[in-house]
């Protein structure tokens, strides 16, 4: 399924996982689908929707890239994007929008409501409601459709509340009723039918000067600050309220029979803890559970939460006249001791048969079982009670019973999400026991640091409560600090006084679940706490291996129901962040991990993973790989802690690929130094380590990268038997070199790198290095001026790359053979060529080549002077750039072809900024802008510098200057 959410910031959930939407310009486009679907959205209205009324010249060139990135985002047939004319329209067999579902619920509300059935309408309107994560659309407030389209959603959901508040008087939930209605006139406060059904509801509750002080409010309001008087009908409520005459909403109903069970105050129930946030919506699924299911089990790690969710369920249950009993199990150890507790709390005598006497209890009864994990056995005796009672069953445990018609609901760590300004409940529920022990805390500034103080704890309410206590010694910025460097916290030492033993810290918690498991799990336990994230379930067999006495997913979903990991909709499995440090930590005498067989299991997999990417692009293995991403950074950096050089080389060696072909050269450049720390520059994997530093510093644009590359290519030199295995690593290692050199005219040197790399690629004998060596002899001969063998060599590659589908390198050889056809005059193949790699590239993960796609597409443009276009596709490929990969030298060449676009239409002071910009960007290397374009195209800024004279240089002089300032005013004028 894919979920578009649009009632908060804008999210894209595709099977449970969130996957990001991009920048806001580009969720305002998902956005403005997503409202519309199934409909069309011409390009034109799209175009309103973000830019207004001035869009830029690049807007229709920009919405084409945005509804092709969105494409990726969607993730393929649940739901997707299709093309009709000028539009498009968000359609799918499993998509949904969470406006499209408000709005639904709402109608079925107030249809419910118009029914005379004000309990369904209140719960339909509250399970509507519940779909808003904070302000609609937010993010995108500074888009022109925004005013209109959040105002819109947001008056539809107040009008719902408004509605709901009449439910729930109409239903009798008077306070509840009172609490919602009071919502909407703090947020509206001119809303009259709010302040009706709030002063009628403070009447019926028996609070009468409150009903009239409520009257007396609206009324100063309306006069005040509109100048008018109140309506008719709030006028002739403040009347009858006045008389005490006003008719009950419903007529009153008689008193349910609650047998052994007179109301709510008998029951045991204990009141809401203070604060109790961020569970409305687990309280509110758990009530509907409990309208079809006879047994419901919350279920979760010891202190996450499980008994405060109860108790509001059953406040929520009595408070629709149901009756509802609350049975503490801590104590007990047996069946028939639980049993018996459970009769005296519903005041029946037990007698001889415990599970006899509670069959006479009323039907649709609510009892809640505290720690029922206490009690062994007893889950098999409260089938027995269901078959012959009437009795429905609400019960906490650590661990599902695994009976017959038993309904698992897990409780999770509060959320760690924050909007509009507001904490998260996780840091809500942080700061407020802050403040029970530390007075003087500015709570607004302590939000940031509690973020990352509950983000450290995972959001585990008891694990905050711990450390909040921290708060009369420490600071809020302290607590954080110690907590995300590893350091002590006092989570294990910190004990709280007033709850069982087993919850008296984290680490009681923590053992005690241990303690529990199967062997097999308590084994897999610390192996999987050496990597971070989450990890799929074939890589946690890797790290495992063969499990004596039972299967690894045995064992993961023994740690799962222990409420020590948690798993997601795509199998994945992660152990808590506290408690993976807990384990990392501990020194009880348990047997040791070794961490150096952990990494070397990793690096195991990840190299039988990833060798298909060494000849195409596949994005399979690019998905698998991505998956797994967290626990191969975590082993990543054990190998480099550990200091463990040949593990690290081998990772950083399987991963490369990965790392360039998904657009994180940044993360790859990382690794790779560190990797080069340790192995330095000897042996088969120091050089290959070196020569792939030179490559990924030439890709991020580092001046660097030829020096780097010389020193290791010229120690390694070109004889294929003194180099050991010629690989992708050395043949592109040379290829890049001779790139680099034919980029600042060393056609020579470059001619020379070329022929090492067709040397070792022959030796080879591998397809893929053939054709790297002829893509770069291509190259080379296009920056010596002799295009018709450039294009000839890109030719004979392309087609052994179009035989093995690898759209990758076919679109990376189509683009290089755009810049051939343009220096042989034939534009109009060079249009043709970079459509058809426009069209293959928004299929691909890769960002750089999308971005380099757009320039040389502005390139054909520019030579068919079609400037405008050109202009388009060339800012856009600017703000790639800029945002993801700013590679000076591309950057550059794309601000060269604006400067010709501006000199075509006579803007010549643009021209010259433009131009300087470009030249400042390649200040620090040896690399000529007018030597990246054809002759023809730098003839039209020199006409710009013989039309300005003088004044020219100057404005160049002040772009070359302020290049990153130039570049900003472009994208965000």
């Amino acid at each position: 399924m894919t979920e578009v959410r649009l009632l908060g910031p804008v999210r894209v959930v595709v099977n449970g996982t969130e996957r990001p939407v991009g920048g806001a310009k580009q969720s305002a486009v998902l956005a403005v689908l997503a409202l519309r679907s199934p409909r069309l959205a011409s390009t034109d209205q799209l175009i309103d929707a973000v830019w207004g009324s001035a869009p830029p010249e690049s807007a229709r060139t920009a919405v084409q890239v945005y509804v092709s990135g969105l494409r990726k985002v969607l993730g393929g047939d649940a739901a997707l994007i299709e093309r009709d004319g000028d539009a498009y329209r968000l359609v799918g067999p499993s998509l949904a929008v969470d406006v499209t579902d408000f709005e639904r619920g709402v109608s079925e509300g107030r249809s419910a409501l118009r029914a005379g059935d004000p309990v369904r309408a209140a719960r339909l309107l509250d399970d509507a409601l519940s779909l808003w994560r904070g302000s609609p659309l937010s993010g995108l407030e500074s888009l022109p459709f925004h005013a209109d389209s959040g105002r819109a959603l947001d008056d539809t959901r107040v009008a719902a509340l408004v509605d709901r508040a009449d439910g729930l008087l109409r239903s009798g939930a008077l306070e509840d009723a009172i609490r919602v209605a009071r919502q909407v006139t703090i947020e509206r406060p001119f809303e009259e039918r709010a302040w009706c059904l709030l002063a009628t509801a403070r009447y019926h509750a028996g609070r009468q000067a409150e009903a009239l002080d409520t009257c007396s409010e609206v009324r100063r309001r309306l006069g005040d600050e509109l100048g008018i008087d109140p309506s008719p009908e709030l006028a002739a409520l403040e009347l009858s309220i006045l008389r005490q005459d006003l008719e009950p909403p419903l007529p009153p109903s008689a008193p349910a029979e609650r047998g052994a069970v007179p109301d709510a105050a008998a029951t045991g129930l204990p009141a809401l803890p203070e604060p109790f946030v961020g569970r409305d919506d687990l309280v509110a699924a758990v009530v509907e559970r409990l309208g079809t299911a006879r047994l419901v089990n919350l279920v979760g790690l010891g202190g996450i939460g499980k008994t405060s969710v109860a108790v509001a369920v059953g406040h929520r249950w009595s408070e629709c006249g149901r009756p509802v009993v609350f049975c503490e199990l801590e104590s007990e150890s047996e069946p028939s001791g639980a049993l018996d507790r459970l009769c005296r709390q519903l005041g029946i005598d037990p007698g001889d048969d415990p599970a006899e006497a509670l069959a006479v209890v009323e039907a649709g009864t609510v009892v809640v079982l505290d720690n029922i994990e206490q009690v062994e056995g007893l889950g098999a005796v409260l089938v027995g009670i269901l078959e012959v009672g009437r009795l429905t069953i609400l019960a906490t445990s650590r661990r599902p019973l695994r009976v017959r018609d038993e309904v698992v609901v897990p409780v999770a760590p509060l959320s760690l999400r924050s909007s509009d300004g507001r904490p998260s409940p996780a840091a809500e529920l942080f700061l407020e026991r802050v403040g029970r022990v530390r007075a003087s805390l500015d709570r607004t500034a302590a939000i940031e640091a509690g973020e990352r103080v509950c983000a450290a704890l995972d959001g585990i309410p008891l694990a905050i409560g711990l450390v909040a206590a921290r708060a009369r010694v420490l600071t809020v910025e302290q607590i954080a600090a110690r907590l995300e460097a590893g350091g002590d916290s006092g989570l294990e030492r910190t004990r709280r006084r007033d709850g069982p033993a087993r919850q008296a810290s984290l680490a009681a918690v923590v053992v005690s679940s241990i303690e529990a498991l199967e062997p097999t799990a308590r084994e897999l336990l610390p192996r999987v706490a050496e990597l971070d994230g989450w990890m799929s379930l074939d890589l946690v067999e890797t790290v495992f291996g063969p499990a004596p006495g039972g299967s690894v997913i045995d064992a993961v979903e023994d740690l799962v129901d222990a409420g020590l990991a948690d798993h997601d909709d795509d199998g994945r499995v992660r152990l808590r962040r506290p408690i993976r440090e807990f384990v990392r930590r501990r020194t009880d005498g348990s047997r040791p991990v070794d961490a150096t067989a952990v990494v070397a299991r990793v690096r195991t997999w990840v190299e039988g993973l990833t060798p298909p990417l060494l000849d195409r692009h596949d994005d399979a293995v690019l998905a698998l790989v991505a998956r797994d991403q967290d626990p191969l950074r975590g082993a990543l950096a054990r190998a480099r802690d550990l200091e463990l050089a040949d593990e690290l080389a081998a990772l950083v060696l399987a991963l490369h690929r990965y790392w360039l072909l998904s657009g994180r050269i940044t993360e790859a450049r990382r690794w790779i130094e560190a990797a080069c720390g340790l192995a330095g520059s000897d042996g088969v994997n120091g050089w290959r380590l070196q020569v792939l530093r030179g490559t990924f510093a030439a890709y991020a644009g580092d001046p660097e990268a030829e020096a780097i590359l010389a020193a290791a290519l010229d120690r390694v030199g070109t004889d294929p038997d003194g180099v050991g295995p010629v690989d992708r690593v050395l043949v592109n290692g040379w290829c890049v070199r001779a790139a680099i050199s034919a980029q600042r005219d060393a056609i020579e040197d470059a001619t020379a790198a070329a022929a090492a790399a067709s040397a070792l690629a022959a030796a080879s004998a591998d397809p893929t290095l053939l054709n790297l060596a002829n893509d770069i002899t291509g190259y080379v001969a296009a920056y010596a001026g002799d295009f018709a063998a450039a294009l000839e060599a890109h030719r004979a590659a392309l087609v052994t790359l179009r035989g093995r589908g690898d759209e990758y390198d076919v679109v990376n050889v189509l683009t290089s053979m755009v810049d051939d056809l343009v220096g042989l005059g034939r534009v109009e193949e060079a249009l043709a060529v970079s459509e058809e790699a426009f069209d293959l590239v928004v299929r691909q993960d890769s960002v750089a080549l999308r971005a380099q796609v757009l320039t040389l597409r502005g390139l054909a443009l520019v030579c068919a002077v079609r400037p405008g276009e050109a202009r388009g596709c060339l800012l856009e490929g600017l703000r790639l750039g800029r945002d993801h990969l700013p590679d000076p030298f591309q950057q550059a060449v794309r601000l060269a072809l604006l400067a010709v676009c501006a000199a075509v239409a006579r803007q010549d002071p643009t021209a010259a900024r433009l131009w300087g910009a470009a030249e400042g960007l390649l200040r620090d290397t040896r690399i000529s802008v007018r030597s990246q374009l054809p002759a023809g195209v730098v003839a039209e800024v020199d006409g710009a510098r013989s039309r300005l004279g003088r004044d020219f240089e100057v404005r160049a002089e002040l772009g070359g200057a302020t290049a990153e300032r130039v570049i900003d005013a472009l994208l965000d004028p």
